[in-house]
């Protein structure tokens, strides 16, 4: 596989790798080991003598949140250390535990019109944790329900957990799901072995890399060819001097003067100007393959005197 492949798909698995790793951790984090989330929505003390108290109607018919995935909670936290108590239960059966008894009701929670409106009565409610009605109920000094995700009139009641008056709260609203402490587990796990799998696909690319420059530097491309007059200059240089004639001196003149045999016609020019011609072109292959012989020996090219005898002939 080429570099470049090899580093796009590094990339794209660093990149995702990251991505996982970042959401996992982000889940660990806000949801914990127990994959619960929980948000305040305000702190709520009770006026005067008031007991309880109650939300409007906590529980909505019809939620986009569905029960297989996660479940809705609310709850709340004592402020002043206190055990509290948490319930949930139709708004018929705390009408007629609440009726005749102070409290208060919290309208719009959650809001900035939050507000507690008083709902006078005398005595104390009897013990919540001894009433057979709630749906669902909590004691603690942090309690929590789950929240009905279907049905119609669910109210929660917040009060102390032995009735006495002066409720001091934070409440809760969150969410939680058992599956997303595992999700994140695997999150992390994947994500850090794509980043893992990333660095050595980019290490694998260097090498792949290094590879290709050591093999162009052992076997390096061919060179241009020559051009043709670099060929044609010397070629030319060595046909003109193995066609150069030398010319005889004059012969003495006189009585005395040896008879010359009659010379021997030169090379006529004719054939010389095609030569010339062709040392000026570029070569050809058959210019290279045959080199043109030097004319051969002419005795009639030196002067007569030499030519008396045998040992002043050139060999």
């Amino acid at each position: 596989m080429r570099p470049v492949w090899l580093w796009l798909i590094a990339a794209i698995a660093a990149l995702v790798g990251c991505l996982a790793v970042a959401a996992g951790v982000i889940l660990l984090v806000v949801f914990g080991p127990d994959g619960t989330y929980s948000s305040s929505i305000g702190a709520v003390r009770s006026s005067g003598p008031a007991a309880a108290v109650i939300a409007d109607v906590v529980a909505v018919d019809g939620s986009p949140v569905s029960s297989d995935l996660a479940t809705v909670i609310v709850g709340a936290r004592s402020l002043d250390g206190r055990p509290i108590f948490v319930g949930l239960a139709p708004a018929d059966d705390v009408d007629a535990y609440l009726r005749g008894r102070p409290y208060d009701v919290l309208r719009e929670p959650g809001s900035t019109g939050q507000r507690l409106v008083p709902v006078p009565g005398t005595g104390t409610p009897d013990d919540p944790t001894e009433q057979r009605f709630w749906q669902a109920s909590a004691v603690g000094t942090t309690a929590r329900v789950e929240l009905a995700l279907h049905g119609r009139g669910r109210t929660l009641v917040v009060m102390n957990a032995d009735g006495s008056p002066a409720v001091a709260v934070e409440l809760q609203v969150g969410l939680t799901a058992g599956w997303i402490f595992p999700v994140a587990i695997v999150a992390v796990v994947l994500g850090a072995m794509l980043v893992v799998a990333a660095v050595l696909l980019a290490r694998a690319a260097v090498a792949r890399r290094g590879q290709r420059h050591a093999a162009a530097a052992a076997y390096p491309a061919p060179g241009p060819a020559p051009l043709a007059g670099s060929v044609a200059a010397p070629l030319a240089g060595s046909v003109a001097g193995s066609l150069a004639v030398a010319v005889p001196p004059t012969p003495p003149s006189g009585p005395d003067a040896p008879v010359a045999p009659e010379p021997v016609d030169a090379a006529p020019t004719e054939a010389i100007a095609p030569v010339a011609a062709m040392t000026n072109a570029a070569p050809t292959n058959a210019a290279r393959a045959v080199h043109p012989a030097r004319p051969p020996f002419q005795p009639t090219q030196f002067p007569p005197h030499r030519t008396a005898g045998p040992a002043a002939r050139r060999p």
